[in-house]
């Protein structure tokens, strides 16, 4: 945005918005102070009292105000940020794993790595290392074993980022398809997930690093329904469920309340992914055709959830 220059004994007019303009006074006479006009604008006041429709505004704010309408933050820019390398643990979500479009087999589905994942995004945009250990079908009662693994590295880095959940309450379809009528246990039972969860942060801050969990993405009830019980019975899948393909969403988002429970609990980070997803309408666009994966678009999203979390960290001074 271009503006005019400043002359003395002149005062200029910088026209911000058609709503919003500044008065930019450089004067000889000594100036006191700035004072702010109801109408908007900034005015010198020399010397006598302030009248009382007029109220002091520090100069130095006046300053800091005139930078920041002048050098609007730009979101798409490298952010500077005193980080190094993170290392990443966690299932297909943190390893960027989307569906395959293009090479998916009629009635079937292929996946792939994208270079568009957030963690890949993120990489991009912070200018730093991020070493991805995530594991297609990873299950939290893993992550100890990986990042015991890879402890030298957990040990060097600045953050080691979790994404674990989305696996852990899945079930084994094919015996519920068989079974409607008994009781099926998830992959990994709800108390059994975070006592796995809530040791492997223990066994990170013993390393001397520091943990941050993320939330669980959304996913679409009725495309998993559909994925899950393709070539199945999915009558006596729907059965078992109750009757209702929500059962699927709500038992993923009681997993979701337990990561945040947890974050409060042992003291660490949770970055919410989750709400960036439900504040569309239409969140599906950003799903899978699997239901469970985010796309590109939905990886956008993450990636954005989470600089915005880096921002507001940066703005209190924690990194």
């Amino acid at each position: 945005m271009g503006h005019r220059g400043f002359c003395s004994n002149s005062p200029q007019l910088l026209q911000v918005s058609p709503f919003l303009s500044l008065r930019l006074v450089c004067q000889i006479a000594p100036v006191r102070r700035f004072v702010f006009t109801p109408i908007g604008g900034f005015s010198p006041h020399i010397g006598s009292k302030c009248p009382e429709s007029l109220h002091p505004f520090p100069i130095f704010l006046f300053e800091w105000w005139a930078h920041i309408l002048l050098h609007p933050i730009k979101r798409k820019t490298v952010m500077k940020i005193d980080l190094k390398s993170v290392c990443a643990f966690g299932d297909s979500v943190m390893k960027g794993i989307v569906v395959d479009k293009e090479n998916s087999p009629a009635g079937g589905v292929k996946y792939k790595i994208s270079d568009m994942g957030f963690a890949a995004r993120c990489r991009r945009n912070l200018g730093i290392e991020v070493e991805n250990f995530a594991r297609f079908g990873g299950v939290v009662s893993q992550g100890m074993k990986f990042v015991s693994r890879y402890a030298d590295r957990v040990r060097r880095s600045d953050y080691v980022l979790f994404e674990y959940g989305g696996n852990d309450c899945d079930y084994n379809w094919a015996e519920i398809a068989k079974n409607p009528c008994e009781e099926h246990a998830s992959n990994t039972p709800i108390d059994v997930f975070v006592e796995c969860y809530s040791a492997l942060i223990d066994f990170v801050k013993s390393l001397g690093a520091n943990p941050i969990l993320l939330s669980l993405p959304v996913l679409e009830p009725n495309r998993f329904f559909a994925h899950v019980s393709k070539g199945l019975n999915g009558d006596n899948i729907l059965r078992w469920l109750g009757g209702t393909v929500l059962t699927i969403d709500r038992w993923h988002e009681r997993y979701n309340m337990e990561i945040f429970r947890l974050g409060a609990m042992k003291r660490v980070p949770v970055i919410d992914i989750t709400s960036v997803f439900l504040e569309r309408k239409n969140y599906a666009d950003y799903i899978c055709e699997d239901g469970i994966h985010p796309n590109d678009a939905g990886h956008e999203l993450i990636e954005g959830a989470i600089m915005d979390y880096l921002n507001m960290q940066i703005k209190r001074g924690v990194v």
